[in-house]
């Protein structure tokens, strides 16, 4: 549901889905002449942050935790 780039080059993204689970996507890239082209993807599990997560703003991720 949410995401967020981490590095400028695009090659690494932040994942998170609405049960609060945190993932890390990589691209492995290739420079060709028509620009890069994605060789490889990986896909790791980072672990849970909350509950719920709510919205991406300015690429940082606002929790909201569903149990108090």
């Amino acid at each position: 549901m949410c995401y967020a780039r981490v590095d400028p080059s695009g090659s690494r993204y932040l994942l998170g889905d609405l049960i609060g689970h945190l993932f890390m996507l990589f691209l492995e890239q290739e420079q060709q002449t028509d620009g890069p082209v994605v060789k490889d993807i990986k896909f790791e599990v980072l672990g849970k942050s909350a509950e719920c997560l709510l919205l991406l703003v300015l690429g940082v991720f606002i929790l909201r935790c569903c149990e108090l």
